[in-house]
């Protein structure tokens, strides 16, 4: 246990709820009565009123003071790949799969969990912050991780009746070709192919076009043979 005096002050763990006393009168036929035991947190005040054998009575007093837990679970920063997102928004490259979160409480004693920051996939993605104050309240703070599509319009490969070509290649073909069989493969298998050109063919210069149009419906190019 722990003496104290009158008008003393005792600082108390979070989270308690009563104390226990013994108040002993230096009189045996002293009597005294405890009274504040039970505590919130705070401060809090114990009262030992002691009464002598001829009536006469005196009150101590003692402070105690139960301390308080931080109810703080509010978000100090967040960044998104060292970038902090405006309206809860972060628009990250296009085709990432995750995105480096780093984030931080107002109360160091609050503990942060990040999730949803990994596995991405084209489109809104939901990234949460969890912050959990010292007493145990927690928030929950999200943000929406947009993913544009691929704007990749590289071709991997283009082949003429079979043989692989280059852009801007000329081939010479049999007199009387009327049409070639054109392939065109993108390096990214979302991306869209066209060819044209590649029948009707005349006697002299004919241009076949390959063009790409990337995933994301915006990015386009266009080669010729």
């Amino acid at each position: 246990g722990i003496d104290v005096s009158d008008n003393s002050s005792v600082e108390l763990p979070p989270l308690t709820r009563s104390v226990s006393v013994v108040a002993i009168p230096s009189d045996v036929e002293a009597v005294a009565v405890v009274s504040g035991k039970s505590v919130v947190d705070g401060s809090n005040t114990l009262t030992v009123q002691v009464t002598a054998a001829d009536g006469t009575v005196r009150v101590y007093k003692v402070t105690l003071v139960v301390k308080v837990l931080s109810s703080d679970n509010t978000l100090k920063s967040v960044t998104f790949d060292s970038v902090t997102p405006e309206n809860n928004l972060y628009v990250t490259a296009p085709v990432a799969t995750s995105v480096a979160v780093i984030a931080s409480a107002n109360d160091s004693k609050a503990t942060v969990v990040v999730s949803g920051s990994n596995n991405l996939r084209v489109g809104d993605n939901t990234v949460s912050v969890l912050v959990t104050a010292e007493n145990g309240a927690t928030a929950l703070y999200q943000f929406t991780v947009r993913v544009p599509a691929s704007n990749n319009t590289n071709l991997k490969l283009i082949q003429v009746n079979d043989t692989a070509v280059s852009a801007n290649s000329r081939i010479v073909l049999p007199r009387g070709t009327k049409s070639v069989v054109a392939k065109a493969l993108a390096v990214d298998p979302e991306a869209k192919v066209t060819i044209s050109g590649a029948s009707n063919l005349v006697s002299g210069e004919n241009t076949l076009t390959v063009t790409v149009v990337a995933a994301n419906g915006i990015s386009t190019a266009t080669t010729s043979i």
